[in-house]
């Protein structure tokens, strides 16, 4: 008898034949590369984020914050400014350190891609980094007003020129 099913993703004993992948994305997130896990539904990608999220190495970094993203919660009414308000919120909880960085853009600003471009890059000049944990990423492609340059563009430029996210 098959002991896996699509839900809860697993991370006890269930997690398998997953070791390569795992290093695979840790070493990405040491080296601040973006990494996107792609694949049919139910083969384990969420299951996979949530290993590495949990990883007692990644953890213990004094240096690394992580936000976890469930944007299958995300509405029509969300906006970029939201979006960064949660990945800021989940940041500092994680590594309360970096607020003084990040602090401003947990309230409901007005957009500031500039600002938030400046606050990743320097905390990537000190050595310090957010990893996004962001599941389900397409789900937010699906909202036509987050499929806009406006998110997606500084989303991209953060992510690959700060080594900051």
């Amino acid at each position: 008898m098959n002991p896996f099913h699509p839900f809860p993703p697993y991370l006890t004993q269930n997690f398998l034949n997953r070791v390569e992948e795992e290093r695979n994305v840790l070493e990405n997130i040491s080296k601040s590369v973006s990494t996107a896990i792609i694949g049919n539904p139910h083969i384990g990608k969420t299951s996979l984020l949530k290993k590495v999220a949990e990883n007692r190495q990644f953890k213990k970094s004094p240096h690394t914050a992580s936000a976890w993203l469930e944007t299958g919660l995300f509405t029509e009414t969300d906006t970029p400014a939201k979006f960064w308000q949660r990945v800021c919120e989940k940041a500092i909880a994680s590594r309360p350190k970096i607020t003084r960085h990040l602090k401003v853009f947990t309230s409901p600003v007005k957009y500031d891609p500039f600002g938030l471009f400046e606050a990743f890059e320097k905390l990537g000049a000190k050595g310090n980094r957010v990893v996004a944990f962001v599941d389900e990423f397409d789900k937010i492609l699906d909202r036509s007003h987050l499929k806009t340059i406006d998110f997606i563009d500084p989303l991209q430029a953060i992510a690959q020129k700060t080594q900051g996210l």
